[in-house]
């Protein structure tokens, strides 16, 4: 199994999903936060995959230091197996 963490949402989406909630296929889950709830950033979305934890509990980091590196990549696969792109 694996973990999967959603980056940059609204604030106001954040407060409607909870630990172990349920979600349906094609149910929107949330929306992605404007430049002033997600660090100054244009708004999108970061989509991290994450096979163990590491003890982290409610939060996970999105980016690592060069040091952890090796973990990371080993931890974090690439998200983009889950994306399906549509056909032009």
């Amino acid at each position: 199994h694996f973990f999967t963490l959603y980056g940059h949402l609204s604030l106001a989406s954040l407060q409607k999903l909870h630990e172990g909630q349920a979600l349906q296929a094609g149910q929107p889950l949330a929306t992605i936060g404007n430049r002033d709830e997600n660090g100054g950033w244009v708004p999108h979305l970061h989509l991290q995959l994450i096979t163990d934890l590491q003890g982290w509990k409610g939060d996970f980091p999105g980016v690592c230091s060069e040091a952890e590196l090796d973990l990371f990549r080993q931890i974090c696969p690439e998200p983009t197996i889950l994306v399906v792109q549509p056909e032009p």
